[in-house]
């Protein structure tokens, strides 16, 4: 079984490298938005020097990030004029600006694409946990049939969505929600797809993600797919994160694109709050199989996502639960009508 979920996945990963139709059109649709939103102006002398970074700058601004007192300093004092990391204000900044970086990122153009191909080109789809609304305009771009409903908790994450669709994609069928899905009762139209990132560690138990898990099926139809992305244990180590910011910071240095140093430091700042400050363990790959099988869910592929730390499973609803075969054995009386 592990040897067919290996091979699936290298045939997955290289039909994923050859599409290019999602790299050609997203992105530069993605780029064109994010340099004609309204960035908010920094006052600060620091954070007004925007850099095209070369490869001699990127060293030197994740060394800044991890080390310069003084811009972690500025970076606090910011943090706090914008009301702090729970205040509307704050991820208004972080929604148009932080998560730029990565959409603009190698990994995650790929992750992009991943997705896309995984996911049914017509139908209805939902997308529980929107963010900026990067990968909701990537799933209409690569297949305008496809009927979107995008969802976040934050009610500041749907409106960011809301504003990208608008620019991508204005006269889709496409709606934009906020839903607490941290309550029990959360309910959801039918649907023919579910996208679910950096959600499921926030659970506290094994039991209460399989019931989540389990909640979900309900709203999938006949078929239908889970698309769960999910942080693996190395996130939750200091290092790890340094290397991803890294690994960001040389990827815009590649393409070409202008970033500052706060748009890292700001990023970083918020996967360090989400991650190393998680109460819980992440899941490891396996782990979350297991979860998904308790869930009555079937495994269809499985890949390493996101410079390898994140875990990506497919997943279709097992809609009834399957028989045990029956064995008989040379000697045994044929079954009757009884039995």
């Amino acid at each position: 079984m592990l040897r067919f979920i290996a091979k699936a996945t290298q045939q997955y990963a290289e039909s994923a490298v050859r599409n290019r139709r999602l790299t050609a059109r997203a992105l530069p649709l993605l780029t064109e938005l994010i340099s004609k939103t309204p960035q908010f102006r920094w006052k600060s002398e620091y954070l007004e020097r925007n850099l095209n970074l070369s490869p001699a700058r990127v060293d030197a601004i994740v060394d800044a990030v991890f080390y310069e007192k003084d811009f972690q300093r500025e970076m606090k004092r910011t943090i706090q004029k914008l009301g702090g990391i729970d205040a509307p204000r704050f991820w208004d900044v972080y929604l148009r600006r932080s998560d730029a970086v990565l959409t603009l990122s190698d990994a995650y153009l790929e992750y992009l694409q991943l997705v896309n191909m995984a996911l049914p080109v017509t139908g209805h789809l939902t997308d529980l946990s929107c963010g900026s609304g990067a990968l909701s305009a990537s799933l209409i771009i690569s297949a305008p049939d496809r009927q979107l409903l995008a969802m976040d908790s934050n009610p500041r994450a749907a409106i960011a969505t809301k504003r990208v669709l608008k620019h991508v994609f204005a006269f889709g069928a496409w709606d934009t929600k906020a839903l607490d899905l941290s309550k029990p009762d959360f309910k959801l139209p039918p649907t023919d797809a579910l996208i679910l990132k950096d959600s499921l560690f926030l659970i506290e138990t094994d039991e209460a993600k399989i019931q989540w898990l389990s909640h979900l099926g309900k709203f999938l139809k006949p078929g239908g797919t889970l698309l769960l992305a999910e942080p693996k244990p190395s996130l939750q180590k200091q290092g790890s994160l340094r290397a991803w910011l890294e690994r960001v910071a040389k990827s815009a240095t590649t393409g070409k694109y202008i970033l500052n140093e706060f748009d890292l430091a700001l990023f970083l700042d918020i996967q360090r709050r989400l991650f190393l400050g998680s109460a819980f363990p992440f899941s490891t790959t396996q782990e979350l199989m297991e979860l998904a099988k308790q869930a009555s869910f079937e495994v269809k592929l499985v890949r390493d996502s996101l410079y390898g730390h994140y875990s990506i499973l497919v997943l279709t609803k097992v809609e009834k639960a399957r028989k045990e075969p029956v064995i008989r054995y040379h000697g045994d009386r044929k079954p009757t009508a009884r039995d």
